[in-house]
């Protein structure tokens, strides 16, 4: 701000083009993957899947789990995916460039919302439009925009920012004001927790906020108690009809993943190195590929455990000294570990360790902490100043080659299992796929040669 309380004139650029640029960017960064075919589970997900196209079949699709009517149905219960598939094979056909429009217009409105809601709670549109612009061009997000199997990832945070800033809005009017924006934020949290299992953290997320910046919550837990209680009992709701229809599905006809790596012992000795390369991804997004392979822990004292673990000492220590007279860095770091937990394999196993799009909403705490840390020092009139602000406009286009380079990886089920496979080369499920590939293109003996390589790692797959 100015001496005379004006905007300052970064500020009025990021009022009038903010959303512009987010938007455009978000666009320029994923338009070569139009190109790109289903891939992965997509195929079974939407090819795979007839009654897509049949909407006499709407109650089948929605009351089952993820993919039921593929013939293989995962441990999902995502209805609001499956409608957005739905509609996508109305609109589109079979043409993947039209749901992957879809899936990029969830990420970049969802954006959009970020920067909306940011400059509600920061009150600083240079943080808000920074934070935004660097969850839009990323380039760790790209399996979660790019594979159309991880839609939920965009269309779940999309609901929540929409939930989420009809609360800030609702809480703060009076009256009649106040009703349309808490229909908003009941319609919007709904929607989210039919898009992505995670999302029932939106109350905590919600508490969160009114204890870090809402100096009446904490002392009127009636009030708090009052504004989360609708949310509450949407909740409960959900898990009503979730386990009324779709759980006895899940448990009688859906094979669960059961792998002897995933462990609560050992979900806890990786539990360092899978945060750490989370940070590592965020910071520097170089290697990105579709599995992530860690050795079986054996003891804390291994060295590639407990360096990590004293990494993510030295991080949180300089975080929490940073925080302590900052209610906004604190609810950044409140955001990413909230919404790390669940994706954690602490209180229940996924089907992998870890994977990108699975950091999608946590990073938002990651890009918030660091975009205040980032504007406190670039508004200052200094060269200082000024190089940081030329540093973050170097790495924010820096981020956007890599990820539409990345999105080149994603082109076809061949390039992809290439790429994973140069990370990680003793993955047996994609050395399979990979082979089943070769196979559809006549060279037998390269297929021949992975199965060989897959059977001799994984003989129970093959």
């Amino acid at each position: 701000m100015t001496s005379r309380g004006e905007p300052a004139p970064f500020e009025r650029f990021i009022q009038r083009f903010g959303i512009l640029i987010i938007i455009v960017s978000g666009c320029l960064v994923y338009a070569n993957s139009l190109h790109n075919d289903f891939v992965w589970d997509d195929t079974t997900l939407i090819l795979g899947d007839k009654k897509l196209s049949d909407w006499g079949s709407l109650k089948e699709e929605l009351t089952h789990p993820l993919g039921y009517c593929s013939g293989r149905s995962f441990d999902s219960y995502r209805p609001l995916q499956t409608l957005s598939y739905m509609a996508d094979r109305w609109l589109w056909g079979t043409d993947p460039a039209g749901f992957r429009c879809t899936s990029i217009f969830f990420h970049v409105a969802a954006a959009v919302l970020l920067f909306f809601l940011l400059t509600l709670i920061i009150k600083n549109p240079a943080v808000a439009f920074l934070t935004a612009e660097l969850f839009v061009v990323h380039p760790v997000h790209t399996s979660g925009v790019v594979y159309l199997a991880a839609r939920d990832n965009p269309l779940g945070l999309f609901f929540f920012l929409l939930a989420f800033l009809g609360y800030c809005n609702w809480t703060r009017r009076k009256g009649y004001h106040a009703a349309p924006w808490f229909i908003i934020s009941l319609a919007g949290a709904w929607c989210a927790f039919m898009s992505r299992e995670i999302m029932f953290l939106i109350p905590v997320m919600f508490i969160w906020y009114e204890v870090v910046f809402r100096q009446d919550a904490p002392g009127d837990l009636r009030r708090l108690f009052i504004r989360i209680a609708p949310y509450a009992a949407l909740l409960a709701l959900y898990y009503f009809f979730f386990y009324r229809v779709a759980k006895p599905i899940l448990l009688t006809e859906m094979n669960h993943y059961q792998d002897a790596y995933l462990t609560t012992r050992n979900a806890l000795l990786i539990l360092s190195p899978v945060l750490a390369t989370y940070l590592r991804l965020l910071a520097f997004p170089y290697g990105l590929h579709m599995t992530y392979i860690f050795p079986l822990p054996r003891s804390f004292t291994e060295e590639w455990i407990f360096s990590s673990f004293l990494a993510l000492i030295v991080i949180a220590g300089a975080a929490g000294w940073l925080s302590r007279r900052s209610k906004e860095l604190r609810f950044a770091a409140g955001w990413f570990i909230i919404w790390f937990l669940p994706v954690s394999n602490l209180w229940g196993f996924f089907n992998a360790v870890m994977a990108e799009h699975w950091i999608y909403t946590a990073s938002i705490g990651y890009f918030l902490f660091i975009s205040i840390l980032v504007v406190r020092y670039a508004k200052r009139p200094t060269f200082a100043g000024r190089a940081v602000l030329g540093s973050v406009i170097c790495v924010l286009a820096a981020y956007g080659i890599i990820t539409a380079q990345t999105n080149t990886t994603w082109k076809n089920e061949e390039s992809i299992y290439l790429n994973t496979l140069k990370y990680s080369p003793y993955d047996a499920r994609t050395i399979i796929n990979l082979a089943r590939i070769y196979k559809k293109q006549g060279k037998r003996a390269e297929a021949e040669q992975l199965l060989t390589k897959a059977h001799q790692l994984r003989p129970d797959l093959y």
